[in-house]
């Protein structure tokens, strides 16, 4: 996993939230010169977000849009929670209702 402080920085000194594509737009040459070897632009920039999920500091607000979890109160944090699973559930039972739609179709051809 990568280091996520460079993140947390920009934040600050931003102060405003942040899509993950500005984020890697901003810290792409710094991160890519981090690796000594070729490695595959797509596999750090994976590793980098995945690196921002398990970061404690950061929060994903919706849209995949980062900030600072310490601007936000402890209920507010709760409820963006919250919310993210809510439109996550959706998105899997949209996707299952779409699976079970082709299997009927098939059946019934």
């Amino acid at each position: 996993m990568l280091k996520t402080d460079m993140i947390i920085k920009l934040l600050k000194n931003t102060k405003k939230p942040m899509t993950y594509d500005v984020i890697w737009d901003k810290v792409k040459i710094e991160v890519m010169d981090s690796f000594k070897e070729d490695l595959d632009e797509f596999a750090i920039k994976t590793d980098l977000y995945m690196s921002l999920l398990e970061d404690e500091k950061l929060i994903m607000i919706g849209d995949n849009t980062w900030d600072l979890k310490e601007k936000y109160s402890n209920s507010k944090q709760a409820s963006i929670i919250k919310s993210r699973m809510t439109e996550e559930t959706e998105i899997i039972l949209e996707k299952s209702n779409e699976e079970k739609n082709k299997v009927i179709k098939i059946k019934g051809k």
